[in-house]
C-alpha cells in the first residue's frame, strides 16, 4: 500500500469511525423507505446527494488542507526528506487525505448502484463512474492548489477558496443532472464520430480530465521536492482540450470550429502563463539558472527559457490562429488575442520586480501597480479626452466589441508592453553573469 495512504488511513479510519459511518448512513436510508412512495429512486438519489455532499464536497476540502496544514504544523519538511517519490505523495494526498470520505462515499455508491438498478434508472454505471471522476479530478486540484498555496504562503486562503471549487464542480455536473430529466432522445452526444448518451459522454470527460488533474498534483508536489519538471504539461493539456472540445457536437450545436477549438487552447495558455509567473517569477536565482542552462554542456536544457514565457509566446501564437480561423462576427477570438498579450505583458512585468526590487513579495507588489495602472492610467486618458488611447491600453473597455482592426492594434501595443518590459530585464544579465559563471 502507498505509505501515504497507509498513515491517512492510520489517522483517521478509527474503529469508531468505520462502525458508526454505516449505522448512520443506514438510520438515513430507513427514511425514505418508510416514507417514499418509490423508495428505490429516492433512496438512489438520496445517495449520489450524499455521496457529492460528503466525497466532493467534504473531500474536496480535505484535499485542499493536506500540504497546507503539514506546512503550518511544520511537519511537510519531513515528508519533503523522506524517500517518497512525488508520484507517491500525490497519490497519497489525493486518495489518503480525503480517506475518510472516500469511505462514506463508497457506502453511499453501494447504496446508489443497488438502488438504481431496483428502480431502473437510466446508465446507473456511467453515473457512478461520473460521479468517481468527478471526485478525483476535484480532489488532484485541491491537492495542486494546496501545494502551490504552500510555495505561496497563502494556505489559508487556499483552504477558503475550496467553496469555490466544490461550487463549479457541482455547476458542471448540473447540465448533467438536468439532462437526466429531459427527453431521452435528445439526450445524445456525437463526440468524434461516437454517438452517445449524455451520461456517458459526461464520464468519459470526467475520466480524462480527472487523469490530468492527477497529473497537475503530482508536478506541483515535484515541485515541492525540487525535483526538475519540463513544462510540456500545460501546452500538451492545451492541445488535448482543443481536441477533445473540437470533436463535439450535439443536436442542439453543431461541431465545434476550428477557431474556436484554437481559442479554447489559447485560453488555457493564459492561465498557464499566469500560474507559471506567479509560482515560478523570474529572480536574480532564476535568471542565474536560466544562464547557466545555456552554457555548452548544460544538461537541464527546460530551465534555458523561463516557463511563463514559453506559455506566454505560445498563448500569442495560438491566439494569433484562432484569431485567423474565427468566423466573422466572432469577437471571442478577438478577446483572446487581447487578453495573451495581456498575460505575456503582465508576467514580464512580474519578472521585471523579481529583478529589480529586493523585496520578499515581488509578484504581490507588481500585481498591485499592474492593476493601479490598468484602473488609474485609463480613467486619466479618458478624462484628457483620449479614449482611443485608453482602450489601447487597457483593453477590457474595447472588450464588448474590440473589431478585427481594434484587437490588432490592441495586441500590438501590449506586446510591445511585454517586449520593453524584457528589455528592461535583459539590463540585468550581464549584473549577474559572473554568478551564473
Amino acid at each position: 500500500m502507498n505509505p501515504e495512504i497507509r498513515r491517512y488511513a492510520w489517522l483517521d479510519l478509527g474503529w469508531h469511525r468505520l462502525v458508526i459511518a454505516p449505522l448512520v448512513l443506514a438510520t438515513l436510508a430507513a427514511i425514505p423507505l418508510v416514507a417514499a412512495r418509490s423508495p428505490s429512486k429516492a433512496l438512489a438519489w438520496g445517495a449520489a446527494g450524499l455521496f457529492l455532499a460528503v466525497t466532493l464536497g467534504w473531500g474536496t476540502m480535505r484535499a485542499l488542507a493536506s500540504v497546507s496544514e503539514e506546512a503550518r504544523e511544520r511537519t511537510w519538511d519531513f515528508q519533503r526528506m523522506s524517500a517518497s517519490t512525488a508520484a507517491e505523495l500525490a497519490l497519497g494526498k489525493v486518495f489518503g487525505a480525503p480517506v475518510f470520505q472516500w469511505y462514506v462515499g463508497a457506502w453511499c455508491l453501494a447504496v446508489f448502484l443497488i438502488a438504481g438498478l431496483q428502480a431502473r434508472l437510466p446508465n446507473v454505471a456511467a453515473f457512478t463512474v461520473a460521479m468517481l471522476g468527478g471526485a478525483v479530478l476535484l480532489h488532484a486540484l485541491g491537492v495542486a492548489l494546496s501545494a502551490a498555496g504552500s510555495h505561496l504562503q497563502v494556505g489559508q486562503r487556499a483552504r477558503r477558496g475550496g467553496a469555490v471549487v466544490v461550487f463549479i464542480g457541482l455547476l458542471q455536473m448540473a447540465p448533467m443532472a438536468l439532462m437526466l430529466l429531459a427527453d431521452r432522445q435528445r439526450a445524445l452526444v456525437r463526440w468524434w464520430g461516437l454517438l452517445l448518451s449524455v451520461e456517458t459522454f459526461a464520464a468519459l470527460s470526467m475520466v480524462l480530465f480527472a487523469g490530468w488533474a492527477v497529473l497537475a498534483a503530482w508536478r506541483a508536489l515535484s515541485r515541492e521536492l525540487r525535483e526538475p519538471v519540463q513544462p510540456w504539461a500545460w501546452p500538451a493539456f492545451a492541445a488535448f482540450a482543443a481536441l477533445w472540445w473540437a470533436g463535439l457536437s450535439t443536436p442542439t450545436h453543431d461541431r465545434v470550429t476550428t477557431g474556436e477549438a484554437l481559442g479554447l487552447a489559447a485560453a488555457i495558455l493564459v492561465l498557464a502563463t499566469y500560474v507559471s509567473a506567479v509560482v515560478d517569477p523570474l529572480t536574480p536565482v532564476s535568471l542565474a539558472r536560466t544562464l547557466r542552462a545555456w552554457r555548452p554542456g548544460a544538461a537541464r536544457w527546460q530551465h534555458r527559457i523561463p516557463d511563463w514565457l514559453l506559455h506566454g509566446a505560445l498563448a500569442v501564437i495560438v491566439g494569433a490562429a484562432a484569431f485567423a480561423f474565427a468566423l466573422p462576427g466572432q469577437v471571442l477570438a478577438s478577446a483572446l488575442l487581447v487578453a495573451a498579450c495581456l498575460a505575456l505583458r503582465d508576467a514580464a512585468i512580474v519578472g521585471c520586480f523579481g529583478l529589480l526590487t529586493p523585496l520578499r513579495n515581488p509578484v504581490g507588489r507588481a500585481i498591485f501597480y499592474i492593476a493601479l495602472a490598468d484602473l488609474l492610467l485609463p480613467f486619466v486618458l479618458v478624462t484628457f479626452g483620449l479614449p482611443e488611447v485608453a482602450r489601447l491600453v487597457f483593453p477590457v473597455l474595447a472588450l464588448p466589441d474590440p473589431g478585427p482592426g481594434t484587437a490588432a492594434a490592441i495586441a500590438a501595443v501590449q506586446a510591445a508592453l511585454a517586449l520593453g518590459a524584457l528589455v528592461l530585464a535583459a539590463k540585468h544579465v550581464r549584473r549577474l553573469e559572473p554568478a551564473a559563471a
